[in-house]
């Protein structure tokens, strides 16, 4: 926990997205509970079209690696 709030999620998904074409991945799926609002700015300023449903209090993300929003 004393580790939140410094970047390191977003510092690895930047590294998996980096990765991602190498491996033929044009696609990731996350889940996030509903009360982890940070987690899930992390994901909308990815740079890439995510998609999210919410179920049982947890979001399922999917991020579109193939449709970038610049």
């Amino acid at each position: 926990d004393d580790q939140q709030g410094r970047g390191i999620g977003t510092l690895l998904l930047s590294m998996l997205i980096g990765l991602a074409p190498d491996y033929g991945i044009t696609a990731f799926t996350a889940s996030v509970l509903f009360e982890n609002s940070p987690m899930m700015r992390v994901f909308r300023e990815c740079g890439y079209r995510i998609s999210v449903r919410t179920e049982d209090g947890v979001r399922e993300l999917s991020i579109d690696l193939e449709s970038p929003l610049d």
